[in-house]
């Protein structure tokens, strides 16, 4: 597989196009596409792999997509499972310049709190009955991942655009000033969008929602909303009238059958839209006419 991004500190030098052309630049999805090319600019052509609205989980790439990879510059993909098949083409790829850039490897934190549980140490006769004994080996126990969807939180978007900037950089060093100074120009409009997203859910009377999964999750961290699993019987009683919000890029395959039939339901589609602004305007207008006291 080609190797994944390692941040150098690289010479601000001018912003002439680079020698031999722009940078070609494949991106799995939206999100990742939008930022590359907003850094990139006139030194980039972009390609977008998955279509807007489509599940990247399932996707099934063209034949022409999978040359276009394999003569990329760049790659750059969400990664943690999203796009199991770009993986595999990855790792057949023979390009030994190929510069790719996983974001889930850089970004963080994706779960919660990492718990810690330790081995048992083996019977000792000198302790007596009833005395707890401290376990002697400490394992690390991974926390689960709750969402791929790692651009739904716009302070994580900044970040990734910042490495997109670096990326590009390491295999066009000469535009290490013009990436950086467009990934600022374009992060202060991210900056802008998450006030307004704050702005806006001020009036959001319903701060618990139910999902089937936590998709949402890096979206309901940053905007302070508690999501309850279908699943979890033990909550449902406190989200009784909570409303149902559905990831649109996934079948539903939840029982809703128990939910009421004024439940309000909301898809939100982690993937809508031509660019990452518009994805996140029109979801916090849909979440909006849900969630706020009208």
């Amino acid at each position: 597989m080609a190797p994944l991004l390692m941040l150098p500190v690289l010479p601000a030098c001018g912003a002439a196009p680079p020698r031999g052309g722009v940078i070609s630049v494949v991106a799995s999805i939206m999100p990742l596409a939008d930022w590359a090319q907003e850094v990139g600019g006139e030194r980039v052509s972009v390609q977008l792999l998955v279509p807007p609205g489509v599940n990247p989980r399932t996707y099934v790439p063209t034949e022409q997509q999978r040359r276009a990879v394999e003569r990329a510059d760049v790659v750059v993909l969400n990664g943690l499972g999203l796009e199991p098949w770009l993986v595999a083409i990855l790792e057949e790829t023979r390009n030994s310049r190929l510069v790719v850039l996983e974001i889930a490897q850089f970004t963080g934190p994706l779960t919660e709190r990492v718990t810690r549980r330790y081995r048992p140490l083996p019977p000792d006769p000198d302790i007596g009955p009833g005395t707890r004994q401290r376990a002697g080996t400490e394992l690390s126990v991974p926390a689960p991942v709750y969402s791929s969807y790692l651009w739904l939180d716009p302070t994580s978007a900044m970040h990734q655009v910042d490495l997109i900037a670096y990326t590009l950089a390491r295999v066009d060093k000469p535009g290490l000033s013009y990436y950086r100074q467009n990934a600022a120009r374009y992060n202060g409009e991210i900056e802008n969008l998450d006030a307004s997203v704050f702005r806006q859910s001020d009036s959001w009377i319903e701060r618990t929602v139910l999902v089937s999964n936590r998709f949402l999750y890096p979206f309901a961290r940053r905007y302070n909303l508690a999501l309850v699993l279908l699943s979890d019987p033990a909550r449902r009683t406190e989200a009784a009238q909570a409303p149902l919000v559905l990831d649109r890029l996934v079948s539903m395959t939840a029982d809703t059958r128990t939910l009421g039939a004024d439940t309000p339901v909301l898809e939100v589609n982690p993937l809508a839209g031509a660019t990452y602004i518009e994805l996140i305007q029109t979801n916090v207008h849909s979440m909006t006419l849900v969630l706020a006291d009208q």
